[in-house]
């Protein structure tokens, strides 16, 4: 039996006192939201019935669409581990300690901090689902929202992807397949994401746009599920490398397909691109850090606006985090006060000039001296 704190059932009671006429289902609904958000409430109402936690993930799996299919297969991993984690316990029997343990059960599994963190959400969004068809505790949906996520230094970091050298991947370039290196070059021309290369579609390309350039609409993107719309301009050198694929191909068809005429998967194009800078001993890269690099180019030629509007985001925040320019900038101010001390003609590199004298202040106050 449910027990609400003083201010809640004060709140219902002064709610009936001034005759709101509020039909029951209302009136439960209302005191469903105050539950969830007083801080007074001893008990929580219990789900209808308890459900084993692979039952709750095959109804979840049956009746929500996921579109995004990396997340799909995350969420599918994230609930495969939990019940490993936890292979004999029901709905009823999950609490927040228990999300505690599955953190640490993945941080012992040896997996990076922010992955960890990713994975929880997932089985969290899991339990929101079952939430709202009373398949979860209301309160445990409350509590799981309540739980911190893992901290910096609790979990192993993977290293953060950094920029490579322009110089170092264009003469890498010669060293891949042609498809490959085709592929390579526009990310660095473009700064696309791998997926929006090994996913381009022909029939989205606008190649009469400005006259000059084409202009290329992703359907699927990262933010597409929020219903942002991304552009991305598509110059000649762009185009020159697109021309030797997009002829005579349906507009439905990728571009860039391999020998057996089916577009690259995410792994097997990181593993071309790994295998082939392992057998030629050439610089370490994978696939995604070329839009890192090419970020950072334009924001160093052309400012930080400008590498938001490339990368397709909203805010510079975002595009910070792909953006190595500011040490560079900051090396270039270092440089330039470096040119301004060496000219200076008093002032000789490594000289070691006499301190001026200071005078020293001596004050009389009567006939005594301080």
């Amino acid at each position: 039996m449910l027990k609400l704190g003083y201010h809640t059932r004060q709140a219902l009671q002064n709610a009936r006192r001034r005759g709101n006429r509020l039909n029951q289902l209302t009136i439960n609904f209302n005191k469903k939201i105050l539950q969830m958000h007083s801080l007074y409430f001893e008990q929580v109402l219990e789900p209808a019935r308890a459900i084993a936690l692979t039952e709750l993930f095959e109804n979840f799996e049956k009746h929500k669409k996921i579109k995004n299919r990396s997340d799909a297969n995350n969420i599918k991993k994230a609930f495969a581990l939990l019940i490993e984690c936890f292979p004999n316990i029901s709905t009823s029997e999950f609490s927040a300690l228990k999300f505690l343990e599955f953190q640490e059960f993945l941080v012992l599994r040896g997996y990076a901090r922010k992955y960890c963190n990713k994975l929880a959400n997932f089985v969290r969004s899991v339990f929101y689902w079952g939430e709202m068809f009373s398949l979860v505790s209301p309160m445990l949906a409350y509590q799981l929202k309540k739980v911190p996520a893992i901290k910096y230094g609790d979990a192993k970091e993977n290293p953060d992807r950094e920029a490579v050298p322009v110089e170092a991947v264009q003469y890498a370039l010669a060293y891949f397949p042609a498809t490959i290196a085709d592929m390579l070059r526009l990310q660095l021309l473009t700064a696309m994401r791998p997926s929006e290369i090994r996913l381009m579609l022909v029939g989205y390309i606008r190649q009469k746009y400005d006259g000059e350039n084409w202009l290329y609409l992703p359907p699927a993107h990262k933010t597409a599920w929020r219903g942002k719309k991304k552009a991305i301009v598509l110059g000649v050198e762009e185009q020159e490398i697109l021309r030797k694929y997009i002829q005579d191909k349906p507009s439905d068809k990728p571009i860039f397909l391999n020998s057996r005429g089916n577009p690259y998967t995410a792994s097997r194009y990181s593993t071309i691109v790994r295998k082939t800078i392992a057998k030629y001993d050439l610089v370490k890269f994978i696939p995604y850090q070329l839009r890192h690099t090419s970020l950072t180019q334009i924001s160093v030629e052309h400012g930080k606006d400008a590498a938001r509007a490339v990368a397709g985001h909203s805010s510079e925040v975002v595009t910070s985090i792909y953006d190595h320019s500011d040490v560079q900038k900051a090396q270039k101010v270092v440089n330039a006060r470096n040119a301004r001390y060496r000219q200076v003609g008093s002032v000789q590199v490594g000289s070691v000039q006499e301190l001026p004298v200071v005078p020293f202040l001596r004050i009389f106050k009567g006939g005594d001296q301080l």
